[in-house]
């Protein structure tokens, strides 16, 4: 099975450790670091590196990395925050298999051990498990019949980022397709500094997205609407 892990970063210190976790535990892997303003010599880096487009945008960065992985013949792409580690041997590879066996899958996160907003995403056994309604896209992945069905991820969302997931998640449930966790899979999000998650904001950016979702979808995904909105 061909796999590709798409990680895009501007932190030096960050997609180093990120990029090092997966090839320590994935040898055969391929990598693609999206390179956000990165100051430092990615020609040292076990991967490949693609010139991120600006202003940096979440979902166009991620998607410009996984149409790459598609187009050199990947079975699936592993969509990786550069503030996230894999900590299991062979763990995205077991994923990946355990996605080719339930087609019935669209998006499968990797269980997280860290900070995730999803609560449902933290590791709570061995297997594959269904989740009703969004992930937290720190470490998921993508099979290629759902690029195919579903298409990339809304760029819209153009503010950093923010909401460009839990659209996704949602077109991935248009298209007929469960979301998954894999607990045989972890990865670790919270040891590294997140470059976005900073407050004010954070918070400013997570409104503007979060308008954009409600005039697109007519609600917040099972979350309260803010009072003013309409």
């Amino acid at each position: 099975m061909r796999l590709a892990v798409v990680v895009p970063s501007k932190t030096p210190g960050n997609v180093r450790a990120a990029v090092q976790s997966v090839r320590d535990h994935e040898q055969y892997i391929a990598i693609a670091v999206i390179d956000d303003g990165l100051s430092c010599d990615t020609a040292a880096l076990p991967a490949a590196v693609l010139k991120g487009v600006k202003p940096f945008v979440f979902a166009r960065n991620c998607n410009q990395g996984a149409k790459a992985a598609f187009e050199a013949d990947a079975d699936g792409v592993f969509l990786m925050n550069d503030d996230a580690t894999l900590e299991t041997p062979c763990g995205f590879t077991a994923l990946a298999a355990v996605a080719a066996e339930h087609p019935e899958y669209g998006v499968i996160s990797a269980a997280i051990t860290d900070h995730v907003g999803n609560l449902n995403q933290k590791p709570k056994g061995n297997g594959l498990r269904e989740e009703p309604r969004v992930l937290a896209y720190i470490c998921v992945y993508i099979p290629r019949r759902t690029w195919e069905a579903v298409g990339p991820l809304d760029e819209g969302f153009c503010d950093d980022y923010g909401w460009e997931d839990t659209a996704y998640c949602r077109e991935v449930q248009r298209a007929g397709l469960k979301l998954g966790i894999f607990d045989g899979c972890h990865v670790a999000h919270g040891v590294l500094p997140s470059t976005f998650r900073d407050g004010n904001r954070s918070v400013s950016v997570y409104n503007r997205n979060a308008q954009r979702y409600y005039a697109k979808y007519g609600d917040l995904c099972g979350l309260p609407i803010p009072k003013g909105w309409r």
